[in-house]
């Protein structure tokens, strides 16, 4: 599994390696190579992953997130009450 939205926050990740990785992961889990979902292997939430299909890049997807952490205190914050 690779986080790759933490990756590009921490600057270990340029965003068209980080398209490469996702293109490579859904190639992968097409052809039967991984069992889990790509998203799963992204270290995506639905959110994210959801986010991600409807066109937000990883760039804006990898600051959404630091900014959720920083605002619930690195839990991700969903707006949703349990």
């Amino acid at each position: 599994m690779k986080d790759i939205l933490q990756m590009i926050n921490d600057g270990k990740l340029s965003e068209d390696v980080a398209y490469d990785i996702v293109d490579e992961i859904t190639e992968d889990f097409h052809e039967g190579k991984i069992s889990k979902q790509p998203r799963e292997e992204l270290n995506m939430d639905n959110y994210e992953w959801t986010a991600f299909c409807h066109g937000a890049s990883l760039s804006v997807l990898a600051i959404w997130r630091s900014e959720r952490r920083a605002i619930s205190g690195n839990k991700i914050f969903t707006g949703i009450s349990d």
